[in-house]
């Protein structure tokens, strides 16, 4: 549907330019230096012819079909056709002049084109001094930048340069989507001539992936509040960016066991044996004599000795840190180096990759 519909204004424009032909006596000689210029291009030329021929009402009316036209024109075709009605509205001939058709038409062209310069072929002095009087109460503004850019590193910047008849302050934002969601945004101080920069990265990942997004440049007139926005389409071509990962510490589950078992609760046999040993030795050595009392005292002592015997070895035992194991220690002293150095030589290749990252932004500078 949309391509039949195309086809259909086309055929229009194309009728449209055979009626001025027939209306015109010159315009088949400009058909024929048209060449295999578009429709659009050869209705200007026959809206310059009107204008040559001092028929400033058909310039006007063919300038202005240019603009109704419901197929896409370039910014070149729109600002010929503004110039023309301009042009149109304040000839030499000043019974002819629209002074005031002419200054807000004028000012539309100076918001777009800072720089706006008539050709010779529609300009005389006293209209090159209107534009000039047009232009320095205007507020208007101009981005440029190369076309294709380059984005090497994590410091690296797409750059576009901004100017303006007046002081004013400026942004973009890169928007994505049909509800324009803002990927990226900045702006500068009030200035004439300044840059914008987007940034290619941000921390240390890319700004954008791949695709195709649409960059809003809005200029503000420091004085008026009175805004020009403009929206220009870029296309990105950002490969990924892949880290290698590197684990926060080693793993712990790898190394050896530097010490052997613990003798722990194992103590507790020993401990009765140790601790029965010496009651009984302390049983034998009593002496063959005495009271019972003495007797008695004997057992006690005994019973003492041996139970603190006891108690010893298994506190021993409790606290033993177990015996070290040297091979394991200097194989765990080798592994955790080896991590170390694999620690660091991933992080010197993930320096490197970011480093040598690199990214290309394609802009299409003309104002959509």
């Amino acid at each position: 549907m949309t391509y039949l519909r195309i086809q259909w204004t086309l055929r229009r424009v194309a009728i449209t330019v055979g009626i001025l032909a027939l209306a015109t006596p010159a315009a088949a000689q400009v058909q024929q230096a048209a060449g295999s210029s578009t429709p659009i291009d050869q209705v200007l030329l026959l809206a310059q012819q009107a204008y040559d021929d001092l028929n400033y009402a058909r310039a006007d009316s063919v300038a202005r079909s240019v603009l109704a036209v419901s197929i896409p024109i370039t910014s070149r075709q729109r600002t010929q056709a503004l110039m023309i009605i301009v042009a149109s509205a304040f000839p030499e001939e000043v019974e002819m002049q629209k002074p005031t058709l002419a200054r807000g038409t004028l000012r539309e062209l100076v918001r777009n084109r800072i720089d706006l310069k008539f050709p010779s072929t529609l300009t005389w002095p006293g209209l090159d001094s209107l534009v000039e009087a047009v232009r320095r109460t205007t507020f208007g503004m101009q981005v440029s930048g190369d076309s294709i850019q380059a984005l090497v590193g994590p410091d690296a910047h797409a750059v576009l340069r901004v100017r303006s008849t007046l002081p004013g302050r400026f942004q973009y934002s890169v928007v994505t989507g049909p509800n324009d969601s803002v990927i990226v945004f900045d702006s500068i101080a009030v200035t004439t001539n300044g840059q914008l920069r987007i940034p290619a990265m941000r921390g240390e990942r890319p700004t954008m992936p791949a695709g195709v997004y649409t960059v809003v440049v809005s200029g503000t007139d420091s004085a008026t509040a009175d805004m020009v926005t403009f929206r220009y389409p870029v296309r990105v071509e950002a490969p990924q960016l892949e880290f290698i990962r590197i684990p926060a510490s080693i793993d712990s589950s790898k190394l050896l066991p530097e010490r052997a078992k613990r003798f722990g609760y194992k103590s507790l046999i020993p401990a009765l044996l140790v601790g029965g040993g010496a009651y009984a030795l302390s049983t034998m050595l009593q002496p063959q004599e005495g009271s019972i009392g003495n007797t008695i005292s004997v057992d006690s002592k005994g019973m003492a000795v041996g139970g603190g015997m006891a108690l010893v070895t298994i506190v021993a035992g409790l606290l033993d840190p177990g015996r070290r194991i040297p091979a394991n220690i200097d194989a765990n002293r080798a592994f955790g180096e080896s991590f170390r150095v694999a620690a660091d030589s991933a992080r010197s290749e993930n320096a490197r990759r970011l480093t040598q990252y690199s990214m290309t932004m394609r802009f299409s500078l003309e104002p959509r």
